[in-house]
C-alpha cells in the first residue's frame, strides 16, 4: 500500500470517528437528530426511490451491452433529457395529463418535495411509487429477457 493510500485511509477513518463523536455528543445533550416523524418518512421514501432508480439503472445496463454507453445514455436521459422534456410537456395544455408520469416528476411526488413551479398536479406519493416501481420492473424484465436471448460470443 502506498503512502497516499495510507493517508487517505487514515483521513477517512478519522472523519468517521469525528462524525460519530459529534453526533453522539449532540444526542447526549438531549437534542433529537430527527425531531419529527416526517423526517423518518422522508428518509424511508428516499431509500425506496434510490432503490427503484438503482433498478432502473440496472435495467438500462442490461439493455445496453456497452458499459460506457449505458452509463452515458442513462445519465444523459435521467439528468438532462427527461427533466427538460417533462418540464416542456408539462407546460403544454395537452401535456398536463402526461407530465406526472415522467420519472423525475414521479420521484418529486414520492418525496413530496412540493409542487412549486409545476404546471400540473403531481400524483399521490404511493401512486407515484407504484408507477416508478413499474418502470423499473419493465426495464429490468425486458433487459433480462433480451440478455437470455443474446448469443454468447
Amino acid at each position: 500500500m502506498s503512502l497516499a493510500g495510507i493517508v487517505a485511509l487514515h483521513t477517512a477513518w478519522s472523519a468517521c470517528f469525528g462524525a460519530v463523536g459529534i453526533g453522539a455528543s449532540i444526542i447526549a445533550r438531549g437534542f433529537s437528530p430527527f425531531p419529527t416523524t416526517s423526517i423518518w418518512r422522508t428518509l424511508a421514501l428516499s431509500l425506496l426511490v434510490l432503490a427503484v432508480w438503482a433498478l432502473l439503472g440496472l435495467g438500462a445496463g442490461i439493455l445496453i451491452p456497452n458499459q460506457v454507453a449505458a452509463l452515458l445514455v442513462s445519465i444523459g436521459l435521467a439528468w438532462i433529457v427527461e427533466p427538460l422534456v417533462g418540464f416542456l410537456v408539462g407546460m403544454q395544455s395537452w401535456g398536463k395529463g402526461i407530465a406526472p408520469y415522467f420519472p423525475t416528476n414521479l420521484t418529486t411526488a414520492v418525496l413530496d418535495t412540493g409542487s412549486a413551479g409545476m404546471s400540473f398536479t403531481p400524483l399521490s406519493w404511493w401512486t407515484a411509487a407504484l408507477v416508478l416501481i413499474g418502470y423499473a420492473a419493465v426495464t429490468t424484465l425486458i433487459g433480462s429477457f433480451l440478455t437470455v436471448r443474446r448469443d454468447v460470443s
